[in-house]
C-alpha cells in the first residue's frame, strides 16, 4: 500500500500539470529523438502503451509480434513525414501513426495519409 501511495504522489502532480495542456505530438517526438535515455524510455513506454490499447481494441491489423522499439520507429518516421499534425495531442498522433502502419479492413488505399480525426 505504501508503494501505491508513493506512486500516486509522484504521478498525480504530473497528470495535473498536463490536464490543461496535454503533451503534443511534437513533445513526444522530441522525447523519442532526444539524447536523454530517460526521454527515450518515456517515449517508448508511451507509444507501446498506445499500441497495446489499440491492439486490445482490435484497431490495428496484421501486427504479428510487434515490439515496442518497432512502434517507436513507426511513430518517429510518421512524425517526420507529417509535421503538420504534431501540434495535436500525442495520443492522437501515435494513434494515427500506428493505424497508418497497420490499417484494418481497407479494400482501397487511403486517399489521405491522415485519419479523419486529424483532418480538422
Amino acid at each position: 500500500m505504501k508503494h501505491i501511495v508513493t506512486a500516486l504522489a509522484i504521478v498525480l502532480p504530473i497528470a495535473a500539470a498536463h490536464a490543461d495542456h496535454p503533451p503534443s505530438g511534437y513533445e513526444l517526438y522530441s522525447d523519442c529523438v532526444s539524447s536523454s535515455e530517460a526521454d527515450n524510455i518515456s517515449c517508448l513506454s508511451y507509444v507501446a502503451g498506445v499500441a497495446d490499447a489499440l491492439i486490445i481494441e482490435d484497431k490495428l491489423c496484421g501486427v504479428g509480434d510487434l515490439k515496442a522499439g518497432n512502434t517507436t520507429m513507426i511513430y518517429v518516421t510518421w512524425a517526420r513525414n507529417h509535421p503538420e499534425h504534431l501540434s495535436k495531442s500525442r495520443g492522437l498522433t501515435v494513434d494515427a501513426s500506428l493505424r497508418s502502419a497497420y490499417p484494418c479492413g481497407q479494400a482501397t488505399p487511403r486517399t489521405s495519409s491522415a485519419p479523419s480525426f486529424l483532418r480538422q
